[in-house]
């Protein structure tokens, strides 16, 4: 059966926004449009003057942008495996390496056994990618895969650096888990009926996860979109756009 989750998820984001999901904002909350917060001002105040409330005694708050960094692309990649549960009893691994400043997912590769080459043919898949910069780190967790020998001489011979998690910490690999959550939760899994399925299943969520799913964090767009965004920037270097300050409204100054 094949997937058909951009109609059903084309208004969620990476963030769960929607019904039920964790990061929801709040009804008052503006959205990326620029809709504005109303609160009433504190008990014994006026209502701010000179443009700065509305005539319901309502102070106005712009809420800020989500705080976006624009970091450059392809620098600082996560990766890791997880299970894939599909039908009434199969079972297949999914490895992926993801594009921490993009939420791109750049390689992956799927099997039926989690063995060292599930891992090393997922890397040797980023050899055909021609926008990766000539350095870039690769971060995961401390599992076996990459801790093994073969793993660190690929990554050596390639001149990839290595980061990896604290010992039993996931939140240092967050992002990436939170990639798996969302895709289990998306992917029509139940319906495939054999390993092949799984994989065109995969496959096509791939593609709608990279080019179709807008995200809050990338200011709304995909993640190939804000990829080729970044790369238009003039400069293309770090910059940070911090969160927009919210100066409290206070009462004028009496002269009394």
């Amino acid at each position: 059966t094949s997937w058909a989750g951009p109609k059903a998820q084309e208004d969620q984001d990476d963030a769960g926004q929607g019904k039920g999901g964790r990061d929801e904002p709040e009804e008052d909350q503006e959205d990326h449009e620029g809709h504005r917060n109303r609160m009433p001002a504190p008990q014994g105040q006026s209502a701010p003057q000179d443009g700065q409330g509305d005539e319901d005694g309502f102070r106005i708050r712009k809420q800020a942008q989500p705080p976006v960094q624009d970091i450059k692309a392809g620098t600082a990649l996560l990766t890791d495996i997880s299970y894939i549960y599909y039908g009434s009893n199969g079972r297949c691994y999914l490895s992926t390496v993801k594009d921490a400043s993009t939420n791109e997912i750049i390689v992956w590769t799927v099997s039926e056994r989690i063995d060292l080459s599930l891992v090393l043919s997922m890397l040797a898949k980023l050899d055909k990618v021609d926008w990766l910069p000539e350095h870039f780190m690769i971060h995961s967790d401390q599992g076996c895969h990459y801790t093994s020998r073969e793993y660190r001489k690929y990554l050596s011979e390639h001149n990839i650096i290595q980061s990896m998690s604290r010992r039993g910490n996931c939140w240092d690999n967050a992002p990436q888990e939170s990639f798996f959550g969302h895709a289990k939760d998306e992917m029509h899994l139940k319906e495939c009926r054999s390993y092949e399925q799984v994989q065109k299943e995969i496959g096509d969520y791939m593609d709608y996860y990279n080019n179709h799913r807008c995200q809050w964090g990338l200011r709304w767009k995909t993640p190939v979109e804000y990829r080729k965004y970044l790369f238009s920037q003039p400069s293309y270097e770090v910059a940070v756009v911090p969160p927009t300050k919210i100066t409290p409204w206070t009462s004028p100054r009496s002269d009394a």
